[in-house]
């Protein structure tokens, strides 16, 4: 899944203006101080519990900032107004809403790529989330979009030009309307119900390189899936997995670098994995029944991160010294006698040994 860069210092009024060059990240409470225009490498601005109504005009004559989070506070800031200052702005990217109503008027956001709402709300009128879609669909450089609750329209399968969709605790009828989306590189369904109709369609997203299914509610592993060829990412924790398909029909997804089968209920170690050569992060915590890890584990020579955390593992094959790419190893909560010498693996940064042995 992307992932963002959180290392970057976040700077306030008070601070910002002692070194200036050094501010990327602003976060402005209350007043909005037009001293920022002298800040000359500032890309994301954080608004939090703003007083006006109205954001200043000369805000859409920033050349640098692409990204503004409408923080704590800021719902009165989402007007058909503002939205037209923010359309000025032609270096602005990514907008992320902590809570809506969206403006219908978010369609003059037309240089728009990213759109991260946490929590879409609007008035009893029914007819607005179908206006807003309408308005998202004029949003010609919208290409990801993250909506992490609250009811979908169905108008979302208009949105041809995404590549990036995630949702979260969304209803049954949101998937379907998703389905149309055939253009998707990356989907993301996170506690997000899927009945068997619905987990046969997600052969349809045949471009898919990034998926998330993290606990909906599945009884076994999704067989469409093994005709995404071009599966890089797959994310299946917190589901009633049992076991995997085998060595020979994972095969198809041999591009798989990320498996996350936390909490899957696996009732041993799933022989099919070893042929994953590609494989970098496997998560396979919270699976007591492993217990046992085959010798063969050195197949997967990529991996960088393995979690066995919570997995009843009595023992870790010497053959585990070969993985020397490793450059985390999490045994914690185990029932380990011994482990082998961890100190040959070159790479190896982070292990986690806390309660692993008998």
């Amino acid at each position: 899944m992307k992932t963002e860069n959180h290392s970057e210092k976040i700077y306030n009024p008070e601070n910002a203006f002692e070194q200036p060059e050094l501010v990327s990240i602003l976060k402005i409470r209350q007043t909005i101080p037009e001293q920022i225009q002298t800040l000359p490498q500032v890309h994301t601005l954080i608004l939090n519990n703003i007083q006006s109504s109205i954001l200043p005009d000369w805000l859409g004559q920033l050349t640098t900032v692409q990204k503004i989070k409408f923080d704590r506070g800021t719902m009165h800031l989402l007007t058909a107004h503002n939205m037209q200052v923010l359309s000025q702005m032609k270096s602005l990217q990514h907008i992320e809403i902590l809570r809506g109503p969206l403006p219908v008027e978010i369609a003059d956001l037309k240089q728009v790529k990213k759109l991260h709402i946490h929590q879409w709300q609007w008035k009893d009128d029914l007819h607005i989330p179908a206006l807003i879609c309408e308005s998202l669909v004029q949003m010609n450089s919208l290409e990801y979009l993250q909506i992490d609750s609250g009811f979908l329209p169905v108008q979302v399968k208009l949105l041809t030009q995404l590549t990036y969709l995630d949702l979260s605790s969304q209803p049954t009828a949101t998937v379907n309307a998703i389905l149309e989306l055939n253009q998707l590189k990356s989907l993301h369904l996170f506690t997000c119900p899927l009945s068997a109709d619905q987990v046969e369609m997600l052969s349809l997203f045949a471009g898919l390189q990034e998926l998330t299914l993290a606990k909906c509610g599945l009884t076994q592993f999704p067989q469409p899936l093994l005709s995404l060829d071009s599966l890089h990412y797959l994310d299946l924790r917190e589901n009633k997995l049992v076991s995997l398909p085998s060595q020979r029909q994972f095969d198809t997804v041999s591009e798989l670098k990320y498996l996350d089968l936390q909490n899957c209920e696996l009732e041993g170690f799933p022989p099919g994995i070893l042929s994953l050569h590609k494989l970098e992060k496997l998560d396979l915590s919270e699976n007591p029944q492993i217990q046992i890890l085959p010798f063969s584990i050195n197949a997967l020579s990529r991996l960088q991160n393995l979690n066995l955390r919570k997995t009843g593992l009595r023992e870790v094959p010497d053959s585990i010294e070969s993985l020397t790419q490793l450059e985390e190893l999490i045994l914690s909560d185990n029932s380990l006698e011994s482990v082998p010498n961890l100190k040959v693996l070159p790479n190896l940064k982070r292990t986690d040994l806390y309660r692993a042995f008998v």
